[in-house]
């Protein structure tokens, strides 16, 4: 069982391994067996809200249900099918097909469960679909703001794609390091409860770009550490 765990549960935030290894294989179907996209697409959505309405704790108890694997493994699913198709049709003009008022209302309506009395009106059990509207909202709005400005060739979005992993693996080690301190420093302050979860997050973000991205940059320029801490060959 030990040994078991160690794969299923990767410790800390490693579980996008095997989740990664999971959505390939089942997109593997979609390439090879030539299954309907939008069919896998519907059917990714579906189990994307089912599984993270339903069955909330990151660790499942000991039923069948444990042993397909950690939580996180399906309810990211959608994106990775979304992201699979983008990137297998980059000439795809996205921001026609989402319009920006359609981003903005997916984020809007993604945000009502997280306010107080929103979050006792609305059922638990909708709780997936809160969260796939807020995501979905601000992975369009983001994408699109790169493809309808032509910023593909940009020096920052360039540098995020490529330094990706490092950036996923090691942003929240600031927001780590002063999260207590500064959300008790929030309270203090008397911002009404409904607000300060958005203000510390807003902060806390700015906060971790600017410390981690050019900590990353730097260290990427050094030949040693670069392959060793980022899984990339230096650039020359």
């Amino acid at each position: 069982m030990t040994v078991i765990n160690f794969f299923l549960y990767p410790f800390y935030h490693l579980w996008f391994i095997p989740g990664l290894l999971i959505m390939m294989s089942l997109l593997w179907l979609v390439v090879n067996k030539r299954l309907s996209f939008t069919a896998v697409l519907i059917l990714a959505l579906f189990l994307s809200i089912a599984w993270f309405s339903y069955l909330k704790h990151w660790q499942l108890d000991s039923t069948f249900l444990y042993w397909l694997g950690d939580k996180r493994f399906y309810i990211y699913f959608f994106f990775y099918v979304l992201g699979f198709y983008i990137r297998n049709n980059p000439t795809v003009t996205f921001y026609k097909r989402v319009p920006l008022i359609v981003s903005l209302v997916a984020i809007a309506f993604g945000c009502l469960r997280s306010v107080g009395f929103m979050h006792k009106l609305i059922p638990s059990s909708t709780s997936g679909l809160f969260f796939i509207s807020l995501n979905f909202g601000i992975i369009t709005l983001c994408l699109n703001q790169v493809i309808q400005n032509n910023k593909f060739n940009n020096r920052l979005t360039d540098f995020c794609s490529r330094q990706s992993l490092a950036i996923y693996l090691y942003h929240y080690l600031s927001i780590l390091l002063i999260k207590d301190t500064f959300s008790g420093l929030v309270m203090n302050i008397g911002i009404p409860g409904v607000l300060m979860p958005y203000i510390v997050a807003v902060i806390l973000f700015g906060i971790a770009c600017l410390t981690v991205l050019p900590s990353i940059a730097l260290m990427e320029k050094i030949e040693k550490i670069n392959p060793l801490v980022f899984g990339n060959i230096s650039r020359r």
